[in-house]
């Protein structure tokens, strides 16, 4: 409701919206991803069991059973080990290493991590992309028209404020509501003159 009293004040340019994007494009990059499954189990006896069954059976129901029989991993057990997509520095590196460079549709392992040994499938990639202009404009000018409502916002609350008259009859709330300050009258910077002699 805020917003909306502010909004006519409220004016971004195509200028400001180009600049912003000159001085922050690497914001909008998007880097290379990797959409990947995974069976984490404890061992590595354990791990080549079930990479030689997903190896025999790869199919999607064969992934999911094996995740819920095996995988110690309890996000992601019960969604055929689905780890949807990550990018460079979201998972530990041996496993980052091994999903970055598998082909897609490639299984492998086992990756020995901290958590334990993974078994990998990488089901897509996308590669990185540089941010253009016209894909971010829009974007852009809704961040930056929200960023400034909401500076404004205490601005159009204190004009209100002052503006209005508040008769504060209960002593106990008096401290909430003091009178509105009223400004200094304006007085000349100005240097008094040289006293002449």
């Amino acid at each position: 409701m805020l917003e909306k009293a502010v909004a006519p004040q409220v004016k971004v340019s195509d200028a400001d919206v180009k600049a912003y994007f000159d001085k922050n494009h690497a914001l909008f990059d998007k880097p290379e991803q990797v959409k990947a499954r995974h069976i984490l189990v404890a061992d590595a006896k354990t791990a080549q069991t079930v990479l030689a069954k997903l190896k025999a059976d790869a199919s999607d129901a064969n992934w999911l059973a094996l995740a819920k029989q095996y995988s110690t991993d309890p996000s992601t057990k019960d969604k055929g080990g689905d780890l949807g997509y990550f990018g460079r520095g979201q998972m530990v590196p041996a496993f980052q290493d091994a999903a970055f460079g598998a082909k897609v549709g490639q299984i492998v392992g086992p990756v020995k991590s901290p958590f334990g040994y993974h078994v990998i499938q990488v089901e897509d990639k996308k590669p990185a992309t540089k941010a253009t202009f016209a894909n971010t404009k829009d974007q852009i000018k809704t961040q930056l028209t929200q960023q400034q409502e909401a500076q404004q916002v205490p601005l159009f609350l204190q004009q209100l404020r002052s503006n209005a008259k508040i008769d504060v009859s209960d002593d106990r709330y008096k401290d909430a509501f003091p009178p509105p300050v009223t400004p200094a009258p304006v007085t000349s910077t100005a240097p008094a003159p040289a006293a002449t002699k």
